[in-house]
This record gives C-alpha cells, structure tokens and sequence, in this order.
C-alpha cells in the first residue's frame, strides 16, 4: 500500500529544511530547528521568572540474577528542561547494559557486556499566544541490541495543540514530519521520510507530595510504504524520597512492524531508578 497525497520529494524537502541542523550540537540545533519553524513568540510573565532556570533529574538503576546463569544489568538516565528565547526546550538521554560471567578456555571467569541500548532527544516547541497551537521540532537516536537495531535517527518538524492545559495537568498532541536514518541487523541503510504523530500527559495528582507521573506515545510510517512503521508508549511516576532524592519507575514498549530479521516485533522493558533533581 502507498501514500499518495504528497510526493516524497516534497515531503523530504520540507522536514529537511525544518530540521537540517536538529544533529549539531544541541542548543545550536534546537536555536536553528526553532528559527527555520519561524518561532519569534514572547513569554507570558510567570515563563519569563523560569527563563534561565535548568530543572531537571539523573537516574541510576541495578539489577542482577543468580543461579543458572550470573548476570548483572546497569541502567542510566537523565532529564532537562529550560525555557528560553520564547521556547521550551526538553532533552533526555537513556542507557543500559547487561554484563554476564563467562569462562574463558583457560578457565579464568570474566564479565563481559552481552546486551545494551541507548537513546536520546531532543524536543523544542513554542505555542503561538492565542491562537492555541504550537511548532515543535524533534530529534531522536537510538540503539538497541535486542530488538536488532543498529541505529535509528529521526529530525521531525511540525505543529502540535494542547488538548488539556490545566494546573497539574497537561496532554498535548503534535503531528508533522520526520526524515529518518535507520539500520536494523542483517539489512542495509536505509533513509525515508516518514509521518509522524505524537502525544504526551503529564500529571501531578493532589494526593501526592510532589509525586508526578507522565506517558509519552510517538508513531513514525514511512510516507512510501504503510507498512513499515515503527512505534513507542512509555509511562512513568517519579516518587520522591528525601531531600532531592526520588524513585523513577518506567515502563516502556517498542514495537516495530517490520522488525530485523529473526527478532520480535515488540520489546517491553521495565526500569527502576534511584535519582536527583535540580
């Protein structure tokens, strides 16, 4: 099955020109992302108090299995978010990796590094005062050995609405266009320009003290072929402990419609991580 109501090659032009700098460093690209969507939009009063202030987390997990097999796994991860030039920046890097005893021919034991996967992004948007939408840019890399993904990069541009905007509550949607830089074990390169539609919700319940909790969808197609397309679904709640101290729990879920070869077509991964704000 294909697309037909735009040609690749406009599709291709127009994501390319919105994110053509989203992989250079990454306030020069997020400055170049904003400026190419044509944001120039001022700060209410309360955002301007927060314009030059970072907040954000880190995050460190553990876990490990004895018995049968001897395994031990790592898990990394931090969060940023500032508000600046008229725009809200948010970027986040992932990691783990598994390690297992082996022995060596000459019997010495050892641990080496089976499994890992990382990822990060980068994700810049402006509302338009009044009007009710905002433009985003997006950029995102990933790699993961146990869904057979080499690397993955995408640059998305495109507009987005809130459709709940409340005190302690939020739930925006985004929709736009990605170019996408992919290679999945035992296949070649390959390039495409994709559609993209994205949602989050973030929610800071009454009943907790300073307790939140978050979910995060994102659906990427290839513009030429409907059935390739690849999907994510996290959701999260960050506990806090003592002083700057919290638990993150995260579940996550990737899906890939046409998975690499000899692999599964969904991954679900949990993750618990001891962290500190600022």
């Amino acid at each position: 099955m294909k697309f037909h109501a735009f040609s690749a090659a406009t599709i291709a032009a127009i994501a390319t020109c919105a994110v053509s700098s989203a992989r250079a460093d990454s306030e020069a690209a997020l400055a170049e992302v904003a400026a190419t969507a044509g944001v120039a939009i001022g700060l209410t009063d309360a955002e301007k108090d927060l314009s030059d202030m970072w907040t954000g987390k880190v995050g460190l997990g553990f876990d490990a299995q004895g018995g049968n097999t001897e395994k031990s796994g790592f898990s990394v991860g931090a969060e940023a978010k500032k508000l600046e030039g008229g725009y809200v920046v948010v970027s986040s890097a992932e990691g783990g990796w598994e390690e297992t005893k082996v022995v060596d021919s000459d019997g010495t034991e050892r641990d080496e590094r089976t499994l890992g996967y990382a990822k990060a992004s980068v994700n810049a948007k402006r509302r338009f005062e009044g009007l009710g939408f905002f433009v985003y840019g997006d950029f995102s890399a990933r790699n993961d050995d146990v869904s057979g993904v080499r690397y993955r990069v995408s640059e998305s541009a495109g507009l987005g609405t809130y459709l709940v905007d409340e005190e302690g509550l939020k739930l925006s949607i985004e929709a736009g266009v990605a170019e996408v830089q992919e290679k999945l074990a035992g296949a070649e390169s390959d390039n495409y320009t994709a559609f993209r539609l994205a949602e989050r919700g973030d929610y800071i319940p009454s009943w907790g003290d300073n307790v939140s909790l978050f979910e995060f969808a994102e659906w990427l197609c290839d513009a030429d072929d409907s059935d390739h397309w690849f999907a994510k679904a996290e959701a999260g709640i960050d506990i806090p402990m003592v002083a700057s101290m919290n638990l993150a729990l995260k579940v996550s879920l990737d899906h890939e419609n046409m998975p690499a070869a000899g692999k599964e077509k969904t991954d679900r991964r949990f993750t618990a991580q001891v962290g500190w704000a600022f």
